[in-house]
């Protein structure tokens, strides 16, 4: 990150940040613990409040669900997932947010590899929408039944996801059909993503890292 002068919005900042997203150098979206969005047109430098997430504690007194990732597949469309395993889709940057589909369990992270393929996965949910996050389908349960906590992906059909807690990561070549697990680490491994070489780069606690041989993640990790 660049360090840049905070402004008066940004001190203020009335609860902590969940995610962050970036769907061009300029424009940005930030969501907070509380529900509220933010968004930048200039790369960062001022921000301006735009209407928060349903459900959470700025639009719902005594709410305690918070939004747990926000995903921009374009400039104005964008998704956020929250704990209550609702997803809620905007089209016009932050103006106004739409309920789009709804998981029996949580939902933690968001992956838009195109503008029209995206991923959500929570609990062993992951659910998948084809055009840009209007529908979505449920691709079932990973098996074995892992909590995934984190998804990101290198196209539509070839993505990776991190556990809750622990050291699995598990992966789909078929757009969620099928998946496969690996345990590369003897530690919790807590974030991975595809490098532009097709490998796969994982990150968790105690500073470990993995990351996989060029041709595919089974054929072992490089420490």
């Amino acid at each position: 990150f660049i360090s840049l002068p905070w402004t008066p919005l940004e001190s203020r900042c009335p609860a902590q940040v969940r995610s962050l997203a970036f769907p061009s150098p300029d424009v940005g979206y930030l969501v907070l613990s509380d529900g509220s969005v933010i968004r930048t047109r200039d790369g960062g430098r001022t921000w301006l409040r735009r209407t928060a997430i349903p459900g959470t504690a700025a639009t719902s007194r005594g709410s305690t669900t918070q939004p747990t990732d926000i995903q921009f597949p374009s400039v104005d469309t964008g998704i956020v997932a929250t704990e209550a395993g609702i997803l809620y889709r905007t089209t016009d940057g932050g103006v106004s947010w739409t309920p789009v589909a709804a998981s029996t369990q949580h939902l933690d992270s968001i992956s838009f590899p195109d503008p029209l393929t995206g991923y959500a996965v929570g609990g062993a949910s992951v659910l998948k929408t084809e055009d840009g996050g209007l529908s979505w389908t449920q691709k079932g349960v990973v098996v074995p039944p892992e909590s995934l906590a984190w998804i990101r992906c290198a196209d539509a059909l070839k993505c990776v996801a991190a556990t809750a807690g622990g050291p699995e990561l598990v992966r789909t070549n078929d757009g969620g059909e099928t998946w496969t697990s690996i345990s590369p680490s003897s530690y919790a491994l807590l974030a991975s993503a595809y490098l532009g070489t097709g490998s796969v780069v994982a990150v968790g606690e105690s500073g470990a890292t993995v990351m996989s041989l060029l041709r595919e993640l089974a054929d072992g990790p490089e420490r």
